[in-house]
């Protein structure tokens, strides 16, 4: 994104708000939580050495920083160490440049690309490891706010529904992270943004705007999986918007229509074949399974919500650290009941009135989306109770280890949250607020929810 782009992106004031107001909140939860309380964040770093072919990264940063791991993890009571951490913002490192260098360029670099760049350049600078792994963040950060900045620019309807949901406490926390999240999360606002402007607003679909929802979305699939099914919300574009040329060939209304049935048996053949080639893939298998033992899928969905709705929903809203420090039961359920209302009542709620159809691939697709994800962790679920380790040297038989299971564990609210927005910006409205309204109300209900979480991270991390 050059200099003009990022210039012209930030002309409306409302876009100029959101990406303050984000970059505000979240620098300051970036040093609210602690270091090393972000879940998995040693183990993000490992896997960026590992990327990078340099398996002393992490190691050499842990050992420079000087601040302890797991005393805070496992120990409500225990607070953040104030005189290590100002010695670690003032303690030189203890490794050189090019000892942090990488050796090679991976592809799989791609997930980490923000979060690496921050800390090389710190590195270079011979900055303290503290503010080496903080630039790291803020980087994440960085990217964050701008794709969803861009996302947010062309959202055609409920902006502020999407806003809230990009502003939201667990997406902030994973926005300044290493995670590779910080990545994915921003990329699906923009494709679910972007299909909805392709939809409503522009008059025609060219060849910029297929590889402006193609690349993010193949993007989005390398760095997580679960998240490929949100290409479904393709089939909202209506066939009489495309106009891509490619070469002397027109894509259009009259070419999609006569080639779309060859184009589908292709499709479903090409599936067949990879899912043959590659059926030991555990992907697969695991999409096998709860295929072929459909009744015995059905009960795990039935007994994972049963056990963790409650568990779902604070983590969605705010479970921060290592989920030791969460927003109440209460809070989490009067978040989602005032987005629904805001859904209904605010302004440019329903500035497009949304066809049956549209509504049906949205409502297919956030299933999709969901039980793709919760599916997701049916291998960590086996692995954890059959041998007690995720990475154990053993296999299983898929349909016979789903009834050794009790239900579907490791799941997380943060996973659903980047298409939760999905199913608010369906819902009808009737905008019985005015725009001056909506302000206020967006404004008081965010700073409500910021200072109990602000609260939350206070008393869990620093006071007391």
């Amino acid at each position: 994104m050059g200099l003009k782009m990022i210039k012209k992106l930030f002309e409306e004031k409302e876009i100029k708000l959101f990406a303050g107001i984000a970059l505000l909140l979240g620098t300051v939860m970036l040093f609210l939580i602690s270091p090393w309380q972000i879940p998995d964040e040693a183990t993000h770093l490992y896997l960026i050495g590992y990327h990078m072919d340099n398996l002393e990264f992490s190691s050499k940063l842990t050992q420079s920083l000087g601040m302890d791991q797991g005393r805070i993890e496992w120990t409500i009571s225990e607070k953040t160490n104030m005189e290590q951490m100002l010695q670690a913002m003032i303690k030189k490192p203890d490794y050189s440049i090019s000892e942090m260098l990488p050796n090679v360029l991976s592809l799989n670099m791609i997930k980490y690309f923000p979060a690496i760049l921050g800390m090389e350049l710190a590195i270079i600078l011979q900055l303290p490891t503290f503010w080496v792994l903080h630039l790291g963040e803020l980087c994440s950060l960085l990217v964050y706010v701008l794709i969803c900045s861009g996302a947010l620019k062309v959202c055609p309807f409920k902006k502020q529904i999407m806003a809230i949901f990009m502003l939201s406490p667990m997406m902030m926390q994973q926005a300044g992270s290493y995670s590779y999240d910080a990545l994915a999360i921003p990329l699906m606002f923009w494709i679910i943004c972007y299909v909805l402007y392709l939809r409503y607003e522009k008059e025609s679909i060219n060849l910029k705007d297929i590889l402006l929802l193609v690349v993010p979305w193949i993007f989005v699939t390398y760095i997580k999986v679960p998240y490929v099914m949100v290409v479904l919300l393709g089939l909202m574009l209506p066939l009489e918007k495309f106009q891509v040329k490619l070469g002397r060939l027109e894509i259009n209304e009259k070419f999609i229509k006569k080639v779309r049935w060859p184009l589908l048996v292709v499709v479903i053949v090409a599936i067949a074949v990879v899912i043959y080639v590659f059926r030991n893939n555990p992907w697969i298998q695991i999409l096998y399974g709860v295929v072929a033992e459909f009744p015995r899928t059905l009960y795990l969905l039935y007994s994972t919500v049963r056990n963790f709705a409650g568990h779902l929903i604070v983590s969605s809203v705010g479970n921060f650290g290592w989920l030791n420090a969460p927003v109440s039961n209460a809070f989490g359920v009067a978040f989602y009941i005032a987005l629904f209302v805001f859904a209904i009542v605010l302004k440019d709620g329903s500035a497009k009135k949304m066809t049956k159809w549209d509504r049906t691939v949205i409502w297919v697709t956030f299933l999709s989306l969901t039980l793709l994800t919760v599916f997701s962790m049916i291998h960590h679920t086996i692995m954890m109770v059959l041998y007690g380790s995720e990475s154990a040297p053993y296999t299983y038989n898929i349909r016979q280890a789903l009834y050794w299971i009790p239900y579907i564990g490791g799941l997380q609210g943060r996973y659903f949250m980047p298409f939760i927005s999905l199913f608010f910006m369906q819902v009808g409205s009737v905008q019985l607020l005015n725009e001056k309204k909506t302000k206020i109300v967006v404004g008081v209900f965010a700073a409500v929810v910021y200072v109990y979480v602000g609260n939350i991270l206070l008393n869990r991390f620093w006071i007391g």
